[in-house]
């Protein structure tokens, strides 16, 4: 058994480790055991991108997508639909490129 302890403080005890067998044999190991600053855990975060194709989406998920990217366009300046075409397009020529065309 494996018993948690989240401190809040500094700790001075001890860790117990037991066993016991079936016939009531029983052996402990203690082992001392001094914290002497507890801090707040450190929770690494981590960016997973993930890039949706046709062919990996479901037909709900891809007219999704297209609804959503329509309203993204729809909200551009003229300035930053010119920029976004610029973007497809080479987007497009780098496709045709890495297909050989």
């Amino acid at each position: 058994r494996v018993k948690r302890v989240d401190l809040a403080e500094a700790f001075d005890g001890e860790v117990v480790i037991s066993a016991s067998d079936p016939d009531g044999a029983r052996a402990e190991f203690h082992v001392p055991v001094t914290i002497n600053a507890a801090v707040e855990e450190k929770k690494a975060e981590r960016k997973i991108t993930r890039t949706h194709t046709r062919e990996s989406m479901s037909a709900a998920e891809f007219e999704k997508a297209n609804l959503d990217n329509l309203e993204r366009v729809e909200k551009m300046t003229s300035e930053e639909f010119k920029a976004y075409t610029k973007q497809q397009e080479e987007a497009a020529e780098r496709r045709r490129k890495a297909a050989g065309q």
